[in-house]
């Protein structure tokens, strides 16, 4: 997804709310423990090799690394992704923390919400969907960020969406991977990271919580609200391989 520069002047305007400290939320040393091995489970990390250009050597293709999460959308497995991760990817590999390492293709992408759906053998949990509560601005987020050789459970926090004509998306403070996944404290799907525009250190996010149901009118049945969950369209294709994570 590309934003044109006059949005990027918009976009720091949306973001200096997400720029208030993070709320506290207190964890015992186990319970970090705790959630960084669940988290574990969940992300796939990603290497993308790009096309070359008219004037590249092919021999030495232009790398980009990132992050995959697996959840359910409509009855499916997906496996999502910053689009812009895996743009012009001639050849994408998708792998665990610890080693394990399979092929990817993209099955799908969602220009308007930034996101990419991949199939890839590559083994992780499939992650719940947080409930819409955790894409509420001020929300403590939790993500897996690499660092001195190891990826590190690191804190984030939800900030207030982008504004127009991208108001389906969010700001989070801070420079985050491109495609990582942000969880709250149950280890449950609340956004993907997109993008970090240039000059900024803040990150485009793509909300991925759980619709929030309607309150029924008299008399009248409840129905589903649209929420402010981001998809990814339909694309032909098998449910990518994954097993469910215990709840």
């Amino acid at each position: 997804m590309r934003i044109p520069p006059v949005l990027l002047v918009l976009l720091a305007g949306a973001s200096a709310r997400a720029d208030a400290p993070p709320p506290v939320v207190t964890l015992s040393v186990e319970s970090e423990a705790a959630l960084a091995a669940s988290l574990a489970r969940r992300v796939l990390l990603l290497t993308v090799k790009a096309t070359p250009g008219a004037l590249e050597d092919p021999a030495f293709p232009r790398e980009r690394f990132g992050q995959a999460v697996r959840t359910t959308r409509d009855g499916r497995t997906a496996v999502l992704t910053s689009a812009r991760l895996v743009e012009d990817a001639a050849r994408v590999e998708a792998a665990t923390p610890d080693g394990r390492i399979a092929a990817a293709t993209v099955r799908a992408r969602d220009a308007e919400g930034g996101l990419a759906d991949l199939e890839t053998a590559a083994p992780s949990d499939v992650t719940p969907r947080a409930p819409a509560e955790a894409c509420a601005p001020g929300t403590p987020l939790f993500l897996l960020a690499p660092g001195a050789g190891a990826l590190h459970l690191t804190r984030a926090v939800m900030g207030p969406d982008a504004g127009p004509p991208i108001e389906r998306l969010s700001v989070v403070g801070g420079v985050l991977p491109e495609g990582a996944p942000l969880f709250d404290a149950e280890a449950r799907l609340a956004a993907v990271a997109l993008w970090t525009p240039p000059g900024t250190k803040k990150t485009l996010v793509a909300p991925a919580c759980a619709p929030k149901p309607e309150e029924p009118s008299p008399g009248a049945p409840g129905k589903a609200a649209a929420g402010n969950a981001a998809t990814v369209k339909e694309a032909p294709g098998g449910e990518a391989a994954g097993r469910e994570a215990p709840r």
